[in-house]
């Protein structure tokens, strides 16, 4: 599964720091994808094109 978990966790504090970013939540939803939670990338990527 490769480190698609701490990547997004990575990603998260991100958006704590800086706030939100279209980019960081594409990337979410893509990680999202590769662990096959499919309503937590449709979340995330819902969000990019906010």
């Amino acid at each position: 599964m490769g480190y698609y978990g701490l990547a997004i966790d990575f990603l998260d504090y991100s958006v704590l720091l800086y706030g939100e970013d279209p980019d960081v939540f594409y990337h979410q939803g893509m990680f999202y994808l590769q662990l096959a939670e499919q309503e937590k990338a449709q979340a995330a990527l819902g969000r990019v094109i906010k």
